[in-house]
């Protein structure tokens, strides 16, 4: 017999290959969108936190944060107007500046 796969397993890569067309239809500035979400979301975790060690244990645990384990959100929060600053444009200068 083999084994079904666990709905969690089909919700993360449901979230993943989401993500992955977001990145193919709009570039990397998905990836930074992602990114800046799913710290936003841990801002409260993480004041908390008092040590390198600690800050490490929040990252470590993102992908069990609501957020995180519900990819239509993600992306909703993801693509808010607040977070439209993050452009390639805006990429690509950071990138020159500091390369």
């Amino acid at each position: 017999m083999h084994d079904l796969p666990t709905p969690e397993f089909l919700e993360t890569l449901q979230a993943v290959l989401r993500i992955w067309d977001c990145l193919f239809y709009e570039g990397d500035p998905v990836l930074f969108r992602i990114a800046v979400t799913l710290i936003e979301d841990l801002v409260p975790s993480l004041v908390k936190c008092s040590s390198t060690d600690d800050v490490l244990q929040v990252f470590s645990k993102t992908s069990a944060t609501p957020i995180a384990s519900d990819c239509h959100r993600l992306l909703q929060v993801a693509f808010d107007k607040d977070k439209d600053f993050i452009t390639s444009e805006k990429l690509n200068e950071i990138r020159a500046k500091y390369s």
